[in-house]
């Protein structure tokens, strides 16, 4: 049975969000934590390499909840926050800094970092991964001064390498 810790939700993106969706809906009373090592409200990823990344959409449509949401869900909110350590045996995950928040459930919705191709020339400045909105906002300042553009990236399990 659940205590007042509740559940801690490791990771502010979609996955993130849509757990939290679904506790409530399913009737889940109990504390929610979201821990999120970025500063902005959990988001989409497909818009940062579209309509984002070309200026086209802006923050309204990436987002996938405004603050609002996640205060009517009374979720506990700790952005700009990176998770140091999990103890299991505790029942708590460790803030870089911060102390411990103890659960009673555990969600590790952390996603992935982008794997970086071993070619030469990958560490070299202008060399970008394409995966958190800081990521587009430098790279959409980077496009506005190219004059060539070389992306690397993957479709399903094919790999795919175009000249812009």
């Amino acid at each position: 049975m659940a205590t007042a810790a509740g559940c801690v939700i490791v990771g502010g993106g979609a996955a993130g969000a849509a757990t939290i969706a679904a506790l409530r809906d399913g009737g889940y009373a109990e504390p929610i934590t979201l821990i999120g090592a970025e500063t902005e409200l959990p988001y989409d990823r497909p818009p940062l390499s579209k309509g984002y990344l070309q200026g086209k959409s802006g923050l309204s449509e990436v987002f996938l909840h405004d603050l609002g949401w996640y205060d009517e869900r009374e979720v506990r909110l700790h952005l700009g926050t990176a998770v140091s350590e999990l103890d299991p045996g505790a029942r708590q995950v460790r803030l870089s800094g911060r102390g411990g928040i103890a659960y009673d459930h555990l969600v590790l919705a952390t996603g992935a970092t982008p794997a970086r191709p071993d070619i030469p020339g990958v560490d070299l400045p202008g060399v970008l991964s394409l995966r958190t909105l800081a990521d587009s906002d430098r790279l959409r300042d980077l496009l506005a001064q190219a004059s060539r553009v070389i992306v690397i990236g993957e479709i399903g399990r094919a790999s795919c390498r175009e000249r812009v």
